[in-house]
């Protein structure tokens, strides 16, 4: 029997892996399962074994596929050079249907710009839900994984320019991301503070919209194509860089290429967006302060997680400790075991709570062990759900984006 064009795809990556084991101890449900189908290795064979048309993509198969928290910690360990994360996103786009109902709900939601706000009230409707039996077990998942924001106040403004507060030396491009108006609100006013004072002028396209990542991840590569595109038209009125906040999100903007484009126009243009996306704490870090700034000292200790998106993906691991570290008297502290994923993962932290939680557990216990009020990170999902987890577990626990806690400790000199 002759293999579809998608199988043979599929078998292309998947040869790649020489099936040497160095990803197993890496892999953070590998390491719970202690099961050869819940590491890299076995996903790649069980995918090979699909398209050889050997095995049946059944759901108990399937499973082991969700499962995958898609950190591509293995990624890096990989002597093969393996596209692990592509050839992840490609079966899922291949055999799997379309998400739940809810789930695609919320993620069509998300993508939105008109949307995030409704997306906001769904969220605070569902964790306070207490009737509608056949969604009360779904909204107890959400009240688990989701924090209060019910105080937050969302990033809502008509203003699409925000111009330097000083002599300008510049222009960027500021991605929101679909998540960051309404559960990042802080973090997009302090970049917003921060990039003015220091001579930048910022631009934020209304018609930009969600990075896609969600959609991708959960088999729907056509969506993410569309909303790739819309991006693309969206930011390419000049070629100012594109400051992203959400490592994420960036991470996305980052493979834009790699998305199923029908033609190489299409994907040189994608190309060009990756290579002027810019993470926001590297971009900052690189920047002289201006002369009519300074930084308040700090003197306490604060933890860095961080998100794989920045280890495994954009390999900008440092990033935030170059940034925090130019602040006088701080003392900053990476987590213990940093290399394993939080267990956010996109809508994982929804779709498969139970690991999840499991998963973040060793991090909560070494921010208990730091003794540590403040927490950094560059990512919204792995802020949201730490911040649930110490939320849950009574310990008091502030997580702020690296950029945040900058702008916190400028200072006009006199």
């Amino acid at each position: 029997m002759s293999q579809s064009p998608a199988a043979n795809v599929l078998l292309q990556l998947a040869d790649r892996c020489v099936k040497c084991g160095m990803c197993l101890p890496s892999c953070p449900t590998y390491g719970l399962f202690q099961n050869e189908a819940e590491s890299p290795r076995g996903r790649i064979s069980l995918i090979q074994a699909v398209a050889q048309q050997s095995l049946q993509a059944t759901p108990s198969l399937k499973s082991h596929l969700d499962h995958c928290l898609g950190c591509r910690t293995c990624e890096k360990l990989c002597p093969a050079q393996m596209s692990y994360g592509e050839l992840l996103d490609k079966a899922r786009a291949d055999w799997y249907t379309r998400p739940g109902f809810v789930l695609r709900q919320l993620l069509a939601w998300a993508a939105s710009p008109r949307k995030r706000m409704r997306l906001r009230l769904t969220m605070r409707w569902l964790r306070r839900l207490s009737l509608l039996p056949t969604l009360v077990k779904l909204a107890r998942k959400i009240r688990a994984d989701i924090p209060d924001l019910s105080q937050q106040q969302a990033f809502t403004t008509q203003q699409t320019l925000y111009p330097s507060v000083t002599e300008p030396r510049g222009k960027v491009m500021l991605f929101t991301g679909c998540t960051g108006p309404d559960f990042d609100a802080e973090t997009l006013r302090a970049t917003i503070k921060l990039l003015t004072h220091m001579g930048y002028v910022v631009d934020l396209p209304p018609s930009q919209n969600c990075c896609g990542a969600m959609h991708l991840h959960n088999g729907d590569s056509q969506t993410a194509l569309q909303l790739a595109r819309e991006n693309i038209a969206a930011f390419a009125k000049n070629d100012s860089q594109i400051l992203y906040v959400a490592s994420g999100c960036g991470a996305q903007l980052k493979e834009y290429a790699d998305l199923p484009w029908a033609n190489a126009e299409d994907q040189g243009q994608a190309a060009a967006l990756a290579r002027r996306a810019v993470e926001i704490t590297q971009f900052i870090a690189g920047q002289a302060l201006p002369d009519h700034l300074s930084l308040v000292p700090l003197k306490q200790t604060v933890a860095i997680y961080t998100p794989c998106s920045m280890r495994n993906v954009l390999r900008q691991q440092d990033a935030s400790a170059r940034l925090l570290g130019q602040i006088p008297a701080i003392q900053l502290q990476s987590l213990p075991n940093s290399p394993a994923c939080c267990g956010a993962a996109g809508t994982y932290m929804l779709t498969q709570p139970t690991l999840a939680g499991q998963i973040r557990q060793p991090h909560l216990d070494n921010i208990k062990a730091l003794g540590t009020s403040i927490l950094c990170t560059t990512n919204i999902g792995c802020a949201l759900h730490l911040a649930s987890g110490a939320e849950q577990q009574g310990l008091k626990l502030t997580i702020k984006h690296p950029v945040t806690l900058f702008a916190e400790q400028l200072q006009f000199k006199k």
